[in-house]
């Protein structure tokens, strides 16, 4: 390969390289993550957080919105289920998400993912926008709920 054939490769490579890293970076700009802690009783002591993304449009890819509850410290072969605000009723009672009965694995942990590429879609059909601030609880087979906390607001994309 001639000298001229190696620096026209190097200024391609270069140049796809810088490409590449600016999608990255114009990807990262447009994802905005919130989270928040749930309150746990101290009777169960279980530690629980919510966390919110949205990831905007891209050339590739539609725009994504998730949402995730992670737990741990959940009694070993103990029955859970997820309650929320429904922002589409306008009542200020907790609807089950259904089907979210869920045994924590061996480690005592679950994580419940909603939207994004998962093949659920956010509860009740709802936008992060709508949910924001909606009250979410993890309850037991008995019924005592176990963490409370609000979805956190996530910013506008700027």
């Amino acid at each position: 390969m001639s000298s001229r054939s190696r620096l026209a490769w190097a200024v391609l490579m270069c140049t796809l390289g810088v490409a590449a890293a600016t999608e990255r970076a114009d990807a990262a700009r447009r994802t905005r993550t919130a989270q928040t802690t749930l309150a746990s009783d101290p009777e169960f002591r279980v530690k629980g957080r919510i966390k919110v993304q949205r990831q905007e449009a891209t050339k590739k890819l539609p725009e994504r919105e998730t949402l995730e509850v992670s737990l741990s410290r959940l009694v070993k072969g103990g029955t859970y289920s997820l309650w929320a605000d429904d922002p589409t009723d306008g009542s200020e009672s907790l609807v089950r998400i259904p089907p979210y009965d869920f045994v924590p694995k061996g480690n005592r942990t679950a994580v419940l993912r909603f939207g994004g590429t998962s093949p659920q879609s956010l509860p009740f059909g709802a936008t992060l926008a709508d949910l924001a601030a909606r009250r979410v609880q993890v309850r037991d087979a008995s019924g005592h709920v176990v963490v409370v906390g609000p979805v956190p607001a996530i910013r506008a994309v700027q």
